[in-house]
């Protein structure tokens, strides 16, 4: 190898971390589950999490799952409904007992919940 090559690819391979700097990674789609306390939920998370990744959206690779627990705290729902929405999730996975507060806080998502008792099958 001449000198005069060597030196071009060694010029050239201290700028390979800048190009691979420059590349990034591109936006998950993000799913924000909303449950009341994760200790409640565990057993149904973790379901819901197999689930995801036998039809392949694996957490941190295909989709990116954002939990929110409003600890018994029904007034949380809102807030969490809002930052979901400055996440820009594609759904929000929740109880029935949060639907009409994520229904008002964030109209443009789309709501799948659990657990569908009276109070929503009989709303008129």
């Amino acid at each position: 190898m001449r000198r005069r090559d060597f030196i071009a690819l060694l010029g050239s391979a201290t700028t390979w971390p800048l190009a691979v700097h420059a590349q990034q990674s591109p936006q998950l789609p993000i799913i924000g589950l909303l449950g009341v306390d994760p200790a409640m939920w565990s057993a149904w998370t973790g379901a819901f999490a197999n689930r995801l990744n036998d039809i392949g959206l694996i957490d941190g690779r295909k989709v990116k799952v954002e939990y929110r627990w409003a600890q018994g705290r029904p007034e949380l729902y809102t807030q969490f409904a809002e930052e979901f929405a400055r996440l820009n999730a594609k759904v929000i996975v929740t109880s029935d007992a949060a639907v009409p507060a994520l229904m008002r806080a964030a109209p443009s998502i789309p709501i799948v919940f659990a657990a569908g008792g009276e109070r929503l099958m009989t709303r008129r």
